[in-house]
C-alpha cells in the first residue's frame, strides 16, 4: 500500500467527507471506519486496500484539476466594513454561504462568519456595522496557483479568496472542491 492505514483519518478529513460517506463508498460499516481511525482494530488486507484505494481515487478526482481557476466560484460575494450585520446576514442567507470576505477599496480587510456572528449574538444588533464583528482575513491565492495549495489551506480556513492580476475575483470553499468528485 502506498499509504498506510494510519492515514485514513487524515485523508478523509482532507477530503472533507464523513466516516459514513467513506464507509458507504467502500461498502463497510461506519463503525468499522471509526475503529480503524481510532486504531482499535486492524482491517483485513482486502478491506484496508479498498479503503485506501477509495481515498486515493477521491483525491485524484480532485487533483484532476490543476489550478485554482478551475474550481473557484465567481463573482465574489462580499461586504464592506460599514455594511450592517443585517445586510451581511441577508446576503449569507440569499447565497447559502456561511462566510463572507470583508473588502474595502479592493483590499481584503477581514471576514464575517456564521461562527463569529453566533459567538457575538448577545451583543449584536442587525443595525451594527460589520466592522464590529469582523474577524481575520481569509488567505488569497492567484487563480493560476496549484490546486493542492488550496487543499492544505482549507484544512485551516473556511475558504480561500482568489485573485487575478491583483484583483479579488472569486472564492473556494470545501464544497467547491467536493463538487469535483465524480
Amino acid at each position: 500500500m502506498s499509504k498506510d492505514i494510519s492515514q485514513v483519518r487524515r485523508l478523509r478529513k482532507t477530503l472533507g467527507i464523513t466516516q459514513s460517506k467513506l464507509a458507504q463508498q467502500v461498502g463497510v460499516s461506519q463503525s468499522l471506519v471509526a475503529k480503524i481511525e481510532a486504531g482499535t482494530t486492524m482491517p483485513s488486507y482486502e478491506i484496508g486496500r479498498k479503503i485506501l484505494d477509495t481515498l486515493e481515487m477521491m483525491m485524484s478526482d480532485i487533483e484532476e484539476h490543476n489550478t485554482v481557476k478551475e474550481v473557484h466560484t465567481t463573482p465574489l460575494i462580499y461586504v464592506s466594513p460599514n455594511n450592517s450585520v443585517g445586510e451581511a446576514l441577508d446576503l449569507m442567507r440569499k447565497n447559502a454561504v456561511s462566510q463572507l470576505p470583508v473588502i474595502q477599496n479592493n483590499k481584503l480587510v477581514g471576514s464575517v462568519t456564521e461562527k463569529g456572528l453566533v459567538k457575538n449574538i448577545e451583543i449584536l444588533d442587525r443595525d451594527d456595522d460589520v466592522e464590529k464583528v469582523m474577524e481575520n482575513s481569509f488567505p488569497i491565492l492567484d487563480v493560476e496557483s496549484r490546486l493542492d495549495l488550496v487543499k492544505d489551506l482549507l484544512n485551516h480556513y473556511p475558504c480561500v479568496i482568489t485573485s487575478k492580476d491583483g484583483e479579488l475575483v472569486g472564492i473556494i470553499t470545501k464544497a467547491d472542491l467536493l463538487k469535483e468528485l465524480k
